[in-house]
């Protein structure tokens, strides 16, 4: 920011824009990212450094297997209610242009994401190794309130 006087409409714009980087730090500082199943050969140069991550900003990062997350999405399209909810909500209020069941598996992802979100304890999942870990899901969005 220049040198300008309080009263100044850049003064004002400078508070506004240090504010705002202060928050998106904030939150950075304490993300939780889900590693769904493991990195596909193409993608090794993406690596990061989890030690790194969490040493620094506690930046967390939560493996999922593959077969355990499909296993939670049957289950939660059995139950249905939610899944049901998220998927009017969709229609009523986006343009879906994918099939039934493929919005009916978004919206079963969706309703897991919330729960795992909002839950108060860690999931613990196996990992491949066998040892279990936990996922934490803060990147999911909030759970839509059906009108």
């Amino acid at each position: 920011m220049t040198n300008c006087r309080l009263t100044d409409p850049e003064f004002e714009r400078g508070v506004k824009d240090f504010l705002a980087v202060c928050n998106v730090v904030k939150v950075f500082r304490h993300t939780r990212i889900l590693q769904i199943a493991p990195r596909p050969f193409d993608f090794w140069s993406t690596m990061c450094n989890e030690g790194e991550l969490l040493e620094k900003f506690n930046i967390q990062l939560s493996p999922i297997p593959l077969p355990e997350l499909t296993a939670q999405v049957k289950q939660a399209k059995e139950e249905g209610t939610e899944v049901k909810a998220v998927m009017d909500y969709c229609k009523e209020k986006m343009n879906v242009c994918v099939t039934e069941e493929q919005l009916e598996n978004i919206a079963a992802l969706k309703v897991l994401c919330a729960a795992w979100r909002t839950s108060t304890a860690a999931m613990p999942w196996p990992s491949s190794a066998g040892t279990p870990c936990k996922g934490s899901w803060a990147s999911c969005p909030a759970r839509p309130t059906p009108s």
